[in-house]
């Protein structure tokens, strides 16, 4: 349920096995521009992935228009470099409200949600290890804003996880565009993972250098690691017909429309 103090409109939404769907009705109803309303979802037995879907939604009131602050957990807004660093080191819910430029990417070894509502980008990084590397717990991120992985190195990520990390990506522009090497200039992994750890992608925008590599699986953990898509958009990349075969949930389907394929429900 995401509700406001005193909401000028209830939005009561019965729900019954609808999977497919029901990320992009929650979502879309989030993100209209009439914000003084309150969400109640109404789950009617479902025998699908219904009810861990809205489970993932759990509760929020919402402070002020764009930012959901989830009930009875303590959310961090950040605007600089040192308080997004403190929150990631805390967990929980963080909150980007300004553009941050980061020396280096960040670790991130417990659950965290973070809403990014601007740009985080790491221009100077010699590592190129992802603007998050997510190795335990599993990060969420949602917002509209940009993570940007182009950094001053030979891989130039947005996402990496491993371990036995996990990556949910509900909204977003991820891109590494501008990326180069001496070594390898055709082979630069946007969003990467390997060994134990999972992606899993329901929305959002990706825009690789190299379009081919924007979803990868390290190759000695393909039998190990997944990414799994149910939405977004891809700029020159087919995420049903990638390297290593096709990543599309079932049930969902590819739409091409002037080279951007976008995932949605069949």
């Amino acid at each position: 349920q995401y509700f406001i103090e005193k909401p000028k409109v209830s939005i009561i939404v019965p729900v019954y096995n609808v999977e497919k769907y029901i990320t992009k009705c929650v979502d879309s109803i989030i993100n209209q521009t009439f914000k003084e309303i309150e969400i109640i979802l109404v789950n009617d037995g479902s025998k699908d992935n219904t009810l861990q879907i809205l489970n993932n939604y759990k509760m929020y009131i919402l402070l002020f228009p764009g930012v959901l602050t989830e009930i009875g957990s303590e959310v961090f807004t950040v605007e600089t470099l040192e308080e997004l660093t403190e929150a990631i080191a805390a967990g929980g819910t963080i909150s980007i409200a300004q553009s941050i430029d980061a020396p280096t990417g960040f670790a991130i070894t417990a659950d965290t949600i973070i809403i990014n509502n601007d740009e985080i980008t790491v221009t100077e990084d010699t590592e190129g290890n992802g603007v998050f590397t997510v190795t335990e717990g599993t990060l969420t991120l949602n917002g509209k804003g940009t993570i940007n992985g182009l950094g001053n190195n030979a891989w130039s990520m947005a996402l990496w996880a491993k371990g036995n990390g996990k990556i949910v990506i509900n909204d977003g522009y991820f891109t590494n565009v501008g990326a180069h090497s001496e070594e390898d200039s055709e082979h630069f992994d946007l969003i990467y993972v390997s060994d134990n750890a999972q992606v899993e992608i329901n929305g959002g925008e990706f825009k690789c250098e190299t379009p081919k590599w924007t979803l990868n699986i390290k190759n000695n953990s393909r039998e190990t690691a997944s990414i799994i898509v149910k939405g977004g958009k891809f700029y020159g990349f087919n995420p049903a017909e990638a390297e290593e075969g096709n990543f599309v949930a079932p049930g969902y389907k590819v739409v091409e429309k002037n080279g951007i394929f976008e995932v949605m429900p069949e």
